[in-house]
């Protein structure tokens, strides 16, 4: 082996173990974010609390409603549905979009699991 292919090797060694640490960092934090009560999670603007289904296009597309939205949520994230329980036992949607002016969040179902 070359110094070259030793170098390279080692350098790809190093950035999977940074890689994996990522990953295990960012599951750890949204372990914990999880766990928060509801109300905590809406607060820090990880959660929307009282959504109201207001149009269902089949499975593919849902538009729902929410009195007060102050979540960080934008365009292509992927939420979990829910009534403030477990979130990974709630079905997965991405976020299309948002109209402040009639509170209407309109979601897409992945279809595709996650």
């Amino acid at each position: 082996m070359t110094p070259a292919q030793l170098h390279d090797r080692q350098l790809r060694s190093r950035l999977l173990r940074f890689l994996l640490r990522e990953r295990h960092a960012s599951a750890s934090d949204l372990r914990e974010r999880w766990a928060m009560p509801l109300p905590a999670r809406v607060e820090a603007g990880d959660a929307i609390d009282g959504l109201e289904l207001i149009e269902r296009e089949g499975d593919a597309r849902w538009v729902l409603r929410a009195t007060r939205n102050e979540s960080r949520f934008r365009g292509g994230d992927r939420l979990r549905l829910g009534a403030g329980g477990d979130p990974a036992a709630c079905p997965e949607v991405i976020l299309q979009g948002y109209d402040p002016v009639s509170g209407a969040s309109m979601t897409s179902v992945p279809l595709t699991g996650s």
